[in-house]
């Protein structure tokens, strides 16, 4: 607990690092790194979310989170001059121009909407008059053919280029195609950036004439959201919302995915420059990083690793479907940034990288066969009826729970005795991470759709389940239904219990069968269709 000099002490919630609460009010806080205290200005950064919502203050606590931890990557990049390095422009895609061109007029528009809004709008009709004659003259400049006879030369674009280019640190020679290009294309957006400015004097809506232009005004949010952030900020800011919003289970998927981004593409890389050119580049990686290359080739980056591997002999490289969930959770990744309007479009997210990671068969979910089900229910667990006092409750009861209930492992294992509820004389499982109370505890779901409560099955009744209940609630040292089953080093009991099922299954089977505990609520899944129960109807 951190003392506070207000009334109320702040207190830290469990299993969130950052987020604390004062009274029914949730605060994060964050201590600088010590290096940074004086680049920063604070020793502490506590923020009230302004909300008694523990669901909420999760949310918001994860944004603030992403947001401190950029604050302190700018400090360390000021702190140590870092400086991007130089780019060509003849490295840059097709899309990465376009982007480019869009953030100077964006950039130019909104010069022009700020001067209106400060000092045009406030012209005498005059000074108005004179205005407009002078845009006259400029459009007239911008858009006639002059030729060689003529008293004056039409205004180009490259000073506009030369100074954008050198802003964003990019090398463009002057005879080169790229830069011929990009001339004309600026040139088009100074006629549209200055037929705006008449309508804004003259007060008539124009429409934009130019379509490459057409979606962009001052107030697009584009440029500046491109402008701010690196890959690692984006990794930052998406790993903390997949932590506040997924389960742990779906968080971890997320780890090797970032790894390998943040080494391949590069931590610092501005978010905007990643092309499809680099994205091919980090999956060609990607398809000879070896298996198991965080355990095999410990310490070493991807690169090596695939050196390492290539000095041993080692062929062994992910398989397919690896291969396939790594390109669906970085297409996620960046498809995040576009929902976040960090960027325009998705650099991952084009057919034929699709095509090379879709697996084209899919394997149907092992499930027991009738013969297989039966050997589990007679096996020496449930040779006799289930005697209250039984040390072993939870191997007895999970399986049954999750056979004829569809639980996950984890949400049977975790159950508490005050989950067991009944409503008109109907028991019924309430599967929650939530405490009776409303305070939180260890338990943990998939997602905010696993809460539900489920009519406990007549199976379970006359297995002796509420008489179990009954018991156990006598105990007021722990209010965990299954106190025996001990939680994993994730933070989950399902991975301890899981694996105690497995060597259950091959030491009936002598051999291991091809289906596992999470097969349960696979059968549980398709005698709901079968019985055309609920959406399965």
């Amino acid at each position: 607990m951190i003392q506070n000099t207000a009334t109320k002490p702040v207190v830290a919630v469990p299993g969130y690092s950052r987020l604390f609460r004062r009274g029914a009010i949730y605060y994060f806080r964050v201590v600088v790194p010590r290096e940074l205290r004086s680049a920063i200005g604070k020793s502490e950064i506590v923020k009230s979310l302004r909300t008694a919502n523990f669901n909420e203050a999760k949310r918001l606590v994860a944004f603030e989170s992403a947001d401190a931890d950029g604050l302190f990557h700018s400090a360390r990049v000021k702190l140590h001059r870092v400086k991007s390095p130089r780019r060509e422009v003849s490295k840059l895609s097709d899309a990465e121009i376009h982007r480019l061109v869009m953030e100077w007029f964006i950039q130019i528009e909104k010069r022009s909407e700020d001067s209106w809004q400060n000092e045009g709008r406030h012209l005498a009709l005059d000074e108005r008059q004179e205005a407009l004659e002078n845009l006259g003259i400029e459009e007239t400049a911008l858009t006639a053919v002059w030729g060689d006879g003529g008293a004056c030369q039409p205004i180009d674009a490259s000073r506009d280029l030369d100074q954008f280019l050198s802003q964003r640190g990019i090398d463009c020679a002057r005879d080169s195609a790229e830069y011929r290009k990009l001339t004309a294309v600026f040139h088009r957006g100074r006629i549209e950036n200055v037929r705006r400015d008449i309508a804004r004097i003259e007060g008539k809506p124009r429409p934009a004439e130019d379509l490459m232009f057409r979606d962009l005004s001052a107030y697009t949010l584009l440029s500046a959201a491109q402008d701010s952030i690196t890959l690692g900020e984006l990794l930052n800011r998406f790993l903390a919302y997949v932590q506040a919003k997924r389960s742990e289970t779906t968080f971890s998927t997320y780890q090797t995915p970032a790894r390998v981004m943040r080494e391949v593409l590069g931590e610092a890389t501005p978010l905007h420059s990643i092309t499809r050119g680099s994205i091919d580049r980090l999956f060609d990686l990607l398809r000879n990083r070896p298996q198991n290359t965080s355990q095999r080739y410990r310490g070493l980056t991807t690169e090596q690793a695939i050196s390492a591997a290539a000095a041993r002999g080692d062929n062994l490289k992910l398989s397919p479907k690896s291969l396939e969930n790594y390109y669906t959770n970085i297409l996620a990744v960046f498809n995040f940034a576009v929902d976040e309007k960090l960027i325009a479009e998705n650099p991952a997210k084009f057919r034929s990288l699709r095509e090379q990671f879709r697996t084209r068969t899919v394997r149907k979910k092992a499930l027991f066969s009738p013969e297989q089900l039966s050997q589990i229910f007679h096996s020496p667990v449930y040779e006799r009826p289930f005697q209250i006092g039984d040390a072993h409750s939870g191997r007895f009861f999970v399986p049954l729970l999750a056979l004829f209930h569809g639980f996950r492992c984890n949400e049977a294992c975790q159950l508490y005795t005050e989950d067991v509820k009944q409503e008109r004389g109907i028991p019924f499982l309430a599967i929650r991470e939530e405490r009776e109370d409303g305070s939180q505890c260890e338990k943990r779901l998939k997602n905010e759709a696993s809460k539900r409560n489920v009519p406990i099955h007549p199976i379970l009744l006359r297995a002796g389940f509420m008489e179990f209940v009954a018991e156990r609630r006598r105990d007021s040292a722990s209010p965990r239904l299954f106190l025996e089953l001990p939680l994993g080093k994730t933070r989950r009991y399902s991975n301890p219990f899981s694996k105690w099922f497995t060597r259950y299954l091959r030491s009936i089977f002598d051999v291991k069968p091809a289906a596992t505990f999470h097969s349960f609520r696979h059968h549980f899944r398709d005698a709901l269709r079968a019985g055309r129960v609920g959406t399965y109807g």
